[in-house]
């Protein structure tokens, strides 16, 4: 992994823990991707599964909504739509982005996050409060050498057509009084008291 400075040994955790559960995607989850366009590498869709880490154990893998992402010239348009989620709650989606994954170890997973040749990144993409059946959509850019939010590590995005592109939905619990806006934009948002974990993705190889 790129070096990242830490600011306190609870950043590290918060790190450590959202990369512990990225999911290693099996060849049929990662083939399993749709694509309507002519040329895939502009336009692609994908299937929202969880749990997280249901590829890589005896947990079955369940379908629960969409996701399309776009490639543009230096940005990448991610759209996600999804359900079984806790109603009225706070979600984050995060960009996993392995910018070199002809160096991953066979599909991208969490084992290459470490390997600087990879040059993986975590960026936040969106937030948004789930409805009262579960449901949420969202919908966010990211730049080439931008963020529309927090980094949490690594250099971005760096080729908006090579990279591939890992989308996680985590949830950060019930809204807490003055801590809502945390809740939607940061990693650590209301996780001191509510639980955060990683509930659900989409893979754009």
């Amino acid at each position: 992994m790129n070096k990242i400075i830490m600011n306190n040994k609870r950043k590290f955790f918060l790190i450590f823990a959202i990369f512990s559960l990225m999911v290693m995607i099996s060849p049929a989850l990662a083939n399993g991707r749709q694509t309507y366009h002519e040329d895939y590498r502009q336009r692609q869709k994908s299937v929202v599964y969880g749990p997280m880490g249901c590829s890589d154990s005896e947990m079955e893998c369940t379908e629960y909504g969409k996701a399309t992402l776009r490639r543009k010239n230096n940005r990448v348009i991610l759209n996600l739509r999804t359900s079984g989620l806790e109603p009225n709650a706070a979600y984050t989606v995060w960009y996993v982005v392995f910018n070199n994954p002809e160096y991953c170890t066979g599909t991208c997973g969490s084992d290459d996050l470490s390997n600087p040749d990879v040059a993986a990144s975590l960026l936040w993409g969106a937030g948004q409060i789930s409805d009262y059946k579960g449901r949420a959509r969202f919908g966010t850019e990211l730049y080439v050498g931008g963020a529309p939010g927090e980094i949490v590590s690594g250099p971005g995005l760096l080729d908006a057509d090579k990279a591939e592109i890992h989308a996680v939905l985590r949830t950060h619990g019930p809204l807490i009084p003055n801590q809502a806006y945390a809740q939607l934009t940061t990693l650590g948002g209301g996780c001191e008291i509510n639980t955060c974990i990683n509930q659900q993705f989409a893979i754009f190889p």
